[in-house]
């Protein structure tokens, strides 16, 4: 079983999701105890404070999949799989590359929207990898296949959108 955010693929894995998870817990102005819950079969992940849920974490398969296609919904509109799977496009959204000499091989994009919600995209190889959004302090609307949420989200309304979690536990 996945614990967690995605699954790691060694430490350096796990260095760039500590760091985006770092970065959000930043964002969503989260001082105290940082609570996840997971849903390991679908390969997504929220975390936040003990109930309010304002990071998603949205993750390929082993099979370069997600059963629970992604799609963020924007003022300016939407963002899907297509778009988060091009850093060239992600990149003339605005997105602004990161990389790191410690990370070989791995990229991130970071793409702002009202200087609230953030939406992270992490390549392998020029590859896409994971997707994290985060509202912030704000409010962002997203869909994962059938069902769409408002994050931030409480226990309560993850349990009644996608069912029981397979984990839930503290964090970093």
């Amino acid at each position: 079983m996945r614990r967690f955010f995605c699954s790691t693929e060694g430490s350096l894995r796990t260095s760039a999701v500590l760091l985006s998870v770092a970065s959000a817990l930043f964002l969503s102005g989260c001082v105290e105890e940082n609570y996840v819950v997971s849903y390991d079969e679908l390969d997504i992940s929220f975390e936040g404070s003990f109930n309010k849920f304002r990071v998603l974490h949205w993750c390929l398969g082993p099979d370069g999949k997600n059963r629970r296609p992604l799609i963020v919904h924007l003022p300016n509109g939407d963002l899907s799989e297509k778009d988060f799977a091009s850093p060239k496009r992600m990149q003339e959204l605005g997105g602004e590359l990161r990389e790191y000499k410690e990370l070989p091989g791995f990229s991130y994009i970071d793409l702002w929207y009202d200087d609230d919600v953030k939406i992270e995209t992490s390549y392998k190889n020029g590859v896409l990898d994971y997707v994290m959004v985060s509202a912030g302090s704000g409010r962002v609307r997203i869909t994962l296949g059938e069902v769409t949420i408002t994050l931030p989200i409480n226990k309560g309304g993850l349990r009644r959108k996608l069912g029981e979690p397979e984990t839930i536990g503290i964090g970093g």
